[in-house]
């Protein structure tokens, strides 16, 4: 993508992307006075349930002074078998303690497969507050969708916490909840809980060192239109990786990762058995030249109920922007993931790869 301003306060973007998931949008924004803006754009959405999608958005901010900001914005869209609109209203309030708070309301009227429609009305609310030994953010969302062949609730949450110890300590904790009920047809019910509590270790006064060891719960029930073949899950995952700089040229490291739950074949059908699941992975990275790095790992996954080994190695390249990102690229000659949580034999072949770094 590239980005333009022909004017000083008119801005114009466009961005797109390669790949069957890939978005193309072109948008613009105008500042008509100090904390007033006026923001558009269109977008060719590839959207997984109902195909390619136009995408029209129109909408406004303001900044009420030096706390409050509100904004509104409509959104358009068709496709051949989807047409909608959607409305929302947004503030955001940075109180005197330094919590910033926001809501926001949307109303949309889509219609699906005419004649029917769907109307859906959202409210969220998050939260969030940084010092300099703690970071915490939260959202909830509930969105109730109505219609002649859909009546879905869904309930979501998300809500992240750091805890910086000392320089050389932090502790990580995540979790994410997502609660949909079809009170038509109960179809699309679906759960999906992710917790995770991590501590990171990087001694300062050797900073070679990079340890980071979790516990995680992860609990998995998709609905209907998601994946339908994909397996049901409830699992305690423990893991610990290290990574150590040998000199300015190699890094070596690893990763061990154990789950243990219950899973089941097919989608709330069947009956649960025992899942334990072994990861064991090895890798070492040279720097080439410059900014170049590679990258080499050989992965094992044992599952233990079944008594099946998979092994096999994975290569890649990366290149350094600046201190704080990279990009790479590679082959994963392993038909698993590095992810315990992931339960499909599905991910041999190539594989782009971002980092950021905070």
């Amino acid at each position: 993508g590239f980005e333009y301003t022909p004017a000083e306060r008119f801005g114009l973007k466009l961005k797109s992307g390669i790949g069957s998931g890939a978005l193309t949008q072109f948008s613009g924004n105008y500042e008509l006075d100090d904390g007033h803006e006026l923001y558009g754009g269109y977008a060719l959405d590839p959207d997984r349930t109902f195909g390619d999608r136009n995408i029209l958005t129109l909408g406004q901010r303001r900044d009420m002074g030096n706390r409050l900001g509100i904004f509104t914005e409509s959104q358009f869209g068709d496709d051949q078998r989807y047409a909608g609109a959607s409305h929302t209203f947004g503030l955001d309030y940075k109180t005197t303690h330094g919590w910033i708070l926001t809501g926001l309301v949307t109303v949309s009227d889509n219609k699906i497969a005419a004649p029917a429609s769907v109307e859906r009305q959202a409210f969220s609310f998050g939260a969030a507050i940084q010092r300099p030994a703690h970071r915490f953010s939260s959202k909830v969302e509930y969105r109730k969708d109505d219609g002649p062949a859909t009546k879905v609730d869904q309930y979501i949450g998300s809500t992240s916490y750091t805890y910086i110890a000392n320089e050389n300590r932090r502790w990580l904790g995540r979790l994410n909840i997502s609660w949909t009920d079809d009170r038509m047809l109960g179809l699309y019910d679906a759960r999906f809980v992710e917790f995770d509590l991590g501590h990171a270790y990087r001694p300062v006064a050797d900073d070679r060192w990079n340890v980071l060891v979790k516990y995680g719960y992860f609990h998995d029930l998709v609905s209907a239109g998601q994946d339908a073949v994909r397996p049901d899950q409830r699992a305690h995952i423990l893991s610990a990786e290290a990574l150590y700089s040998l000199n300015r040229y190699w890094e070596i490291g690893g990763k061990v990762a154990l789950k243990e739950g219950r899973m089941r074949s097919f989608r709330d059908t069947g009956a649960w058995h025992d899942s334990s699941v072994i990861l064991a992975v090895v890798r070492a990275r040279r720097h080439m030249v410059k900014e170049w790095d590679a990258l080499a790992e050989y992965r094992l996954l044992y599952d233990r109920e079944g008594d099946n080994r998979r092994h096999g190695a994975l290569i890649g390249v990366y290149r350094h922007f600046g201190e704080r990102f990279e990009m790479g690229a590679g082959y994963n000659f392993t038909d698993f993931s590095d992810d315990i949580r992931d339960a499909r034999y599905d991910r041999r072949g190539w594989f782009i790869d971002l980092i950021g770094k905070l």
